[in-house]
């Protein structure tokens, strides 16, 4: 059964995400989140072409975590989400 505290806790979380992309999106930061299985990765039209042709650079994308739980599952299954953590903290 999920408690009142536990709703909470989740809508402070969403609500504190939301806030970041906000300001990311509103200061050219960043794009607005989508899925990159569904919607692909927002690229340029030349970053495009170059990775049709098995070319390019690294393109950049975070992932969002729901809660704690998802980030441990995550990391623990996707190594550079660590590695890459270390150049940020």
């Amino acid at each position: 059964m999920v408690s009142e505290s536990m709703f909470e806790a989740d809508q402070l979380w969403a609500d504190k995400q939301a806030a970041w992309i906000k300001i990311g999106i509103m200061e050219g930061f960043t794009s607005a989140p989508c899925c990159v299985q569904c919607d692909g990765m927002p690229v340029t039209p030349e970053e495009d072409e170059l990775f049709m042709e098995g070319e390019g650079s690294c393109i950049y994308t975070m992932r969002l975590y729901h809660d704690d739980f998802e980030r441990l599952a995550c990391e623990s299954h996707h190594p550079p989400a660590n590695w890459r953590k270390s150049d940020w903290l």
